[in-house]
């Protein structure tokens, strides 16, 4: 049997805690907000429910992201998918010409709370790309 109970607490100003409970005397406190982190790279990593490809115009790379992520995580991004203003919100596809799949693919990872290894390699990369989006 599975119970779980969702606690909430605002002592402090402390995050909430995710309560599990397994069997007798177990019990597993998890930070929602470590959680959702984990759940957001998961989550990422799967194409369901895109609904937007970014495609980097040197190589031809495509990654299939979330809207609601990138424009949650860059302000260039939420001012491009709102309201359905710019080209790249109608055509549901934003086209990178000046960083080639890695360095998207990358920076993608980092929006998504995703390790990559390549990182400290692109890091030079990387700056420029927050910059550019961020």
């Amino acid at each position: 049997m599975h119970l779980e109970v969702r606690i909430t607490t605002f002592y402090n100003e402390e995050p909430s805690f995710h309560n599990t409970w397994n069997s007798p005397g177990s019990i597993k406190a998890v930070n929602h907000a470590d959680t959702l982190c984990q759940n957001l790279a998961v989550f990422g990593a799967k194409s369901n429910f895109t609904d937007v490809t970014v495609c980097t115009v040197v190589d031809g790379k495509e990654f299939k992201v979330h809207s609601t992520i990138l424009a949650m995580r860059s302000p260039v991004f939420a001012a491009m998918f709102a309201k359905g203003n710019f080209k790249e919100s109608q055509e549901k596809k934003v086209n990178i010409e000046d960083f080639d799949g890695q360095v998207i693919g990358a920076f993608i990872d980092y929006l998504y709370g995703r390790k990559n290894t390549e990182w400290k390699l692109l890091a030079g990369d990387l700056a420029k790309v927050a910059d550019k989006v961020g």
